[in-house]
């Protein structure tokens, strides 16, 4: 812009008849008029670029990739997983939202909520695809195209036994099938659709793209039988194994984990459907431990068959588990652990939990049942038993006591008193029968303290 304009003065002198005033003016507005021509060429061309620019000020749009290198920030943004607002994407691409819709696939490696991994519905372990587009291929048999990554390959097998389900509108419908042909080229199946008779729930479906496949078991290939899945809807962890049909029999489940169905155990076992309970073919385990309904811990009784002195591992008795042995006829309960004493019905290291515990006691005499007069020597010897364990010696001896009766009370009650103190055997001579007397009947008594009961045998010379 030329903004050379020319001084102007408005008198000078008598002389001075306006022109030269005149003439400057006239220059001047040239040169001003010449500005504005050239200020609206500047302004034509700022027009015309900023039609190839977006505006700040109102909506917009362009045709092209739009690059934020820095990233990009949409509303207020405030970051945090429950206090956050706005949307914001930073330039390593790391976004974070208020929500998403996604109307086909969403392809992750990996769906993280709160640090918890989530899944809906079922979830299989085996070889699978998502179905991509369908051809049908004659009665019942279609050719699915498989949505399979590059340079993957196709999991599924000739005569492989297949599920797949499709979601729709709250509910689903699921199919299953038949691999008759892979062409793994093609990234597609031949499949021929099992009969309404022969699948779960006696009615069968054509698939349609979008459904997701499994495989869960071969109609001929035994390697192929054994599958594992998830499913929320049944609230298990199943391991199956030996699928050669399209419905699944109960010898197929090999593990159970969760509600098990009913048909894998017999009626009458006091199960709740509802709880959560494991169904396995075999355990091997060291340890169980079992706790009750408020959380406290079950011994486990563990039968060790008959007791012997030196075990292989030492009789147990702590916080877990109590060992249980064998005894003559009796079984008892170790109460101390490592003990190596013989169990008895009165033993401080053993508890008596079954068996014979009838007490009995037996007098016997070393001479037999018939004397002569001025001849008689012999033993009375008293046996007292629980069941058929000997537990005589476990009775003091102060909880012994022999008397007499003759019929002569006054030479009875002298015997009696000489007598006391006498344990399970009494020594019997001519002396301990008066001259007088017919007969003499000697009585034993015991007793047993921790039954507190009384036991009495008698003998009669």
């Amino acid at each position: 812009m030329d903004n050379k304009f020319e001084n102007i003065v408005p008198w000078n002198g008598e002389r001075d008849t306006g022109r030269d005033v005149r003439l400057k003016l006239e220059r001047n507005f040239g040169r001003t008029a010449a500005n504005f021509v050239e200020l609206q060429g500047y302004v034509a061309a700022m027009y015309a670029e900023l039609e190839d620019k977006l505006s700040k000020a109102g909506p917009d749009a362009t045709a092209f990739v739009l690059s934020m290198l820095g990233g990009a920030r949409f509303g207020q943004f405030t970051p945090g997983i429950e206090t956050g607002t706005g949307a914001s994407v930073d330039e390593r691409g790391n976004a974070e939202f208020q929500s998403l819709a996604v109307r086909s696939f969403l392809k992750v490696p990996q769906l993280i909520y709160n640090k918890v991994r989530v899944t809906g519905g079922e979830t299989w372990n085996t070889e699978g695809a998502s179905i991509k587009d369908v051809t049908a291929d004659g009665d019942n048999a279609y050719i699915l195209a498989l949505d399979i990554e590059e340079g993957d390959h196709i999991g599924l097998a000739v005569d492989d036994i297949c599920r797949a389900r499709y979601n729709y509108g709250g509910g689903f419908i699921t199919i299953y099938f038949r691999v008759t042909a892979v062409n793994d080229a093609a990234k597609s199946v031949r499949i021929v659709l099992g009969a309404s008779s022969e699948v779960p729930g006696g009615e069968n479906f054509a698939p349609v793209p979008g459904m997701n496949v499994a495989r869960y078991g071969s109609f001929t290939v035994r390697d192929r039988q054994r599958s594992q899945y998830f499913s929320s809807n049944e609230g298990c962890i199943v391991l199956l194994d030996g699928v050669d049909s399209y419905i699944i029999s109960p010898g197929n489940y090999r593990g159970v984990l969760g509600n098990v169905p009913r048909n894998l155990y017999p009626d009458g076992l006091p199960i709740d459907p509802d709880d959560v309970s494991v169904y396995v073919r075999n355990v091997v385990a060291e340890n169980f431990f079992q706790v009750d309904g408020r959380g406290k811990l079950v011994k486990t009784i563990r039968d060790r068959g008959l007791w012997t002195p030196d075990p292989d591992a030492p009789y147990l008795a702590d916080a877990a588990t109590q060992d249980e042995v064998w005894h003559l006829s009796c079984k008892y309960r170790c109460i101390v652990t490592g003990t190596r004493r013989e169990p008895a019905y009165n033993s401080t290291d053993w508890l008596l939990v079954s068996g014979d515990t009838t007490l009995s006691m037996r007098l016997e005499s070393s001479a037999g049942e018939v004397f002569l007069r001025g001849q008689l020597s012999t033993r009375l010897t008293a046996t007292v038993r629980r069941g058929v364990n000997d537990i005589t010696a476990s009775i003091p001896a102060a909880d012994w006591r022999w008397t007499r009766r003759t019929g002569d009370d006054a030479a009875d009650d002298a015997w009696n008193a000489a007598h006391a103190g006498v344990a399970d055997g009494l020594d019997i001579s001519d002396d301990d029968v008066p001259p007088g007397a017919a007969t003499a009947l000697f009585s034993c008594r015991a007793y047993v303290a921790d039954n507190r009961q009384t036991l009495k045998a008698t003998f009669m010379i």
